[in-house]
């Protein structure tokens, strides 16, 4: 039988031409799997979940910055100044839209939604967070 000769250099099924070949010790995929780009909703949410140590009352406790930034807000709000309470609101409503999108297996339906705040006066303000507080779901169901 006669050897056919082949180059080294031969070109076709399962042999690309040899300048695109992968060199020696080179990766196929240098740059690695894209990332997700990262978003400001992600970011802060991140940063909410995340644990501090406090002192309350002489003891050291650990908790995480969502229910701090709230405890510090309803103590604001106690003491008469609702306006952070207001804002604290209005970013965690923000932050689920971004986060849940409404879908037909789970429609998003909030009774506040249609209503502007700024065009209320201070007691329909008033009686529209206390609304919100009694209807709304525990810090520990987020």
């Amino acid at each position: 039988m006669v050897e056919r000769y082949k180059p080294q250099q031969a070109v076709g099924y399962m042999r690309p031409p040899v300048h695109t070949r992968f060199k020696k010790g080179q990766s196929g995929n240098p740059r690695g799997r894209r990332r997700e780009p990262v978003t400001v909703a992600a970011v802060v949410a991140e940063e909410l979940q995340s644990t501090v140590f406090i002192t309350e009352n002489g003891q050291r406790s650990k908790t995480n910055k969502l229910r701090l930034l709230f405890k510090q807000v309803m103590n604001r709000a106690i003491t008469g100044n609702c306006q952070p309470l207001v804002l604290a609101l209005k970013i965690l409503d923000t932050l689920e839209r971004l986060n849940k999108t409404s879908t037909k297996k789970h429609p998003r339906t909030n009774p506040y939604d249609d209503i502007d705040i700024t065009k209320l006066s201070l007691d329909e303000k008033m009686k529209k967070l206390k609304e919100m507080i009694a209807n709304s779901k525990p810090l520990d169901k987020y």
